[in-house]
Parts: C-alpha cells; sequence; structure tokens
C-alpha cells in the first residue's frame, strides 16, 4: 500500500504477490522498475510508468480506481 502523500519510486524488480494499492501519492516505476506481473492494482493516487525503460513497458493483471495513470511512450498491458 502506497499511502499519504509524496512518491515511493521502485527501480528495481519487484516480486511480491497480492495486490499494488495507491491511496495517496504517486508510485513511480523508473528504469527496470517493476511490480510482480500478477499484481491488480487499485490506483486511488497517481501510477507513474513514463520513466520505466524495459521493452514492451509493463504488465500488470488489473487496474482499478479512480486516479491518473501515466505512461509516456510505455505500454501497459
Amino acid at each position: 500500500i502506497k499511502d499519504g502523500s509524496g512518491t515511493l519510486t521502485l527501480t528495481g524488480s519487484n516480486t511480491y504477490t497480492g495486490g499494488t494499492t495507491i491511496a495517496g501519492g504517486t508510485l513511480d516505476l523508473t528504469g527496470t522498475g517493476s511490480i510482480a506481473d500478477s499484481s491488480g492494482v487499485t490506483n486511488d493516487g497517481t501510477f507513474n510508468l513514463s520513466g520505466v525503460t524495459t521493452t514492451g513497458g509493463a504488465s500488470i493483471t488489473s487496474l482499478a480506481g479512480t486516479g491518473a495513470t501515466t505512461l509516456g511512450t510505455n505500454n501497459l498491458t
């Protein structure tokens, strides 16, 4: 759970299981930053993927919530 204002930046591969919740602020994936492919994301803040440099962008199971998702030139599958 990412809660509160501010930004949490993930720059490496994260393989935890379960869902990802952005309750406030920004979850920023940068460089090779990633979350587990099996993770569903509930976004009620900002989910920023514009800095991801891996080929193909990012992959998640589902995306829900009322927050903003920033892709830049990346893909979300």
